[in-house]
């Protein structure tokens, strides 16, 4: 649940900053969507970042505590922004880390091999819930038509419903789906269309704000192709 909400004042760097006093939630890894997913959670929580890289200036530079891993996985909530290719061993590595009760997000864009890994890797105490944001830094930027996939593979209701809420208060529209589904959805509408520019007229609840720009014409640009080979048959 999220906690009152109070004001501390705090010097850093020479700089007047005010942060309001939240429950804290863990973020692992501080690439370009995981810095998008602390700026989202940030008003109503107080995110904490770890990154297997050295990120802690540009964390601290845009707000943001640096903590090493141990912290981070002390916190009731944890977001795993990190690679496909990363995962499995991330898993492994924080599954001891982990504990009873605790809610593990994932924010992967695929979700059968994640769910199955979590499942897999994560004690059955650990609550896991499957999401996928199909919007990035720059589309949440360029349009507000927000989808994200939720999965509530193993939580609590009261859990489930908080986050349903708060995803919603960032302006998303939650598309449930099996993770079977989303994938094989996924496949179709955003694998093929990081290789064409055009396909056959459909809309499918999975296609991303970046597969709208490509329809009308818009580059891929440089988007990375390693979630959707793992997707493919």
């Amino acid at each position: 649940m999220r906690l009152k909400k109070g004001i501390l004042k705090i010097e850093k760097k020479g700089i007047n900053t005010v942060v309001q006093n939240k429950q804290k939630v863990g973020i692992i890894g501080f690439g370009r969507f995981g810095a998008l997913l602390a700026d989202l959670l940030s008003s109503d929580y107080q995110p904490i970042i770890t990154d297997e890289r050295d990120l802690s200036e540009l964390a601290q530079s845009s707000g943001y505590p640096w903590a090493d891993l141990e912290t981070v996985m002390q916190q009731e909530t944890v977001f795993l922004a990190v690679p496909i290719s990363r995962m499995e061993s991330l898993l492994k590595e924080i599954s001891p880390l982990s504990r009873s009760g605790q809610v593990i997000i994932d924010v992967a864009s695929v979700k059968t091999r994640i769910r199955d890994w979590m499942v897999k890797e994560l004690p059955v105490e650990v609550q896991i819930l499957n999401t996928h944001p199909m919007f990035g830094p720059d589309s949440y930027k360029r349009d507000r038509d927000l989808r994200m996939v939720f999965c509530p593979t193993r939580i609590h209701n009261e859990l489930e419903n908080t986050w349903r809420s708060v995803f919603e208060s960032w302006g998303c529209r939650l598309i449930d789906l099996e993770v079977e589904d989303h994938d094989r959805l996924a496949a179709r509408s955003q694998g093929i269309t990081h290789c064409r520019s055009c396909h056959e007229g459909h809309e499918y609840p999975t296609d991303c704000r970046r597969y709208t720009w490509i329809q009308a014409g818009s580059s891929c640009g440089g988007a990375n192709l390693s979630g959707y080979r793992r997707t493919l048959p």
